[in-house]
Order: C-alpha cells, then sequence, then structure tokens
C-alpha cells in the first residue's frame, strides 16, 4: 500500500543522494522512495509543496544524450495533457492559486536540480491531496506520464 503521511518509517533521510545530483532537503522536509524515483515533501508558510523526482526517467534521458531540463519539460507538456491541475505561469500566480483552499496545483519544478515537476497545495487541502495524489495521481496519471515518456526517448 502506498502512503504518504509525515513520519512513515520509510522517510528518506535529509540529505540522502538523489537522482543524478544532490538535494539537501530543507530541516522540515520528508523524502518518500519509490522505485521510480522520489518525492520530497515540505511545508511553506500555507502550502504544502511535494517535488517529484524521476530519478530512472532522469537517467534514461541522460543515457539518450539529452538534459534534464528537456525532461522537465517534456514531462510538464504531458502533464498538461493527463491533468487539469496544471498552471505553467509565473511563479506569483502559482503560490496565489495554490494558496486558496479549494485545490492544489502542478507546476514546473521547483527545488534543486533534477526536479521533474512539483505540487502545491493549501494546508487545508493536506487530507485531500493526499488521497488525489495515491489513487489518481501516483497510481494512473504518473504511470502513463512514464511511459509516453520513455516511448519519446530513441531506441
Amino acid at each position: 500500500m502506498i502512503r504518504l503521511e509525515r513520519g512513515q518509517p520509510e522517510t528518506v533521510q535529509i540529505g540522502q543522494s538523489y537522482a543524478a545530483g544532490r538535494v539537501f532537503l530543507p530541516t522540515e522536509a520528508d523524502g518518500y522512495a519509490f522505485p521510480w524515483g522520489q518525492v520530497v515533501e515540505r511545508q511553506s508558510g500555507m502550502l504544502l509543496v511535494f517535488d517529484f523526482y524521476l530519478a530512472e526517467l532522469q537517467q534514461a534521458f541522460e543515457r539518450n544524450g539529452l538534459k534534464t531540463v528537456e525532461m522537465q519539460d517534456r514531462a510538464f507538456a504531458l502533464l498538461e495533457e493527463l491533468s487539469d491541475h496544471t498552471v505553467r505561469d509565473n511563479a506569483a500566480d502559482w503560490f496565489m492559486l495554490a494558496s486558496q483552499p479549494d485545490g492544489w496545483k502542478i507546476i514546473p519544478a521547483t527545488l534543486g536540480k533534477g526536479g521533474a515537476f512539483t505540487i502545491l497545495a493549501h494546508v487545508g487541502q493536506e487530507k485531500e491531496l493526499r488521497q488525489w495524489l495515491i489513487a489518481e495521481f501516483i497510481l494512473e496519471i504518473l504511470p502513463q506520464l512514464q511511459e509516453r515518456l520513455y516511448g519519446e526517448l530513441p531506441g
């Protein structure tokens, strides 16, 4: 069973190596390891921030001579097709939209080198967001995203 709860035993340790680089997590961050990569969670004021690292996919892009930014751009473009929670506008709009207590937004990556994309939500939406992350995003949308991105790689 997939669980994204604060303090779960599988929490990734602060300073653990991620993907091709090293990400030093803020002291109030949790990390969740998956076979495909990691999710790093932190809180910033009234916002919950989930940064997604698709380590295996990033490495596949790099093996094919493509840069992380190309993986990030393609991933976000496909997310725009797969989810109605995406917003590409400027950062001020992301935080304003996500800080509303009625939903969450998927935005381009925000934390360190290698992140694929970020999900922002108002803390009042934590329970609903966690349910959506597991039931819909991680189990349905993310596998479609990864399959399509792997399918775009040469050979």
